[in-house]
């Protein structure tokens, strides 16, 4: 666990489960409440990137395999990515 700071965001918390070198989660927040909607939205899917605001989450992108990879069609998983990129400025 450590602090991270100059990361720019002003609300709601971002999850990702590829986190090369020791391929755990990394959760990056402005709430303890969102930050745990991230990570949790992330554990659920088994694995995957997670927006969440609120304490819900609003954007993910389900990554099945290792969670670092997707079963899905690629036009599935471009948009699930463009979806993560897209949630406005938190």
């Amino acid at each position: 666990m450590g602090l991270i700071r100059g990361f720019g965001l002003k609300s709601g918390a971002i999850a990702s489960t590829v986190a090369h070198d020791a391929h755990n989660i990394i959760v990056v927040g402005a709430s303890d409440r969102d930050m745990l909607a991230a990570a949790r939205g992330a554990a659920d899917m088994g694995g995957g990137m997670t927006v969440a605001d609120k304490g819900q989450v609003i954007a993910k992108l389900p990554l099945q395999i290792a969670g670092l990879m997707s079963q899905g069609k690629i036009n599935e998983v471009s948009a699930g990515l463009e979806d993560i990129v897209r949630v406005p400025d938190h």
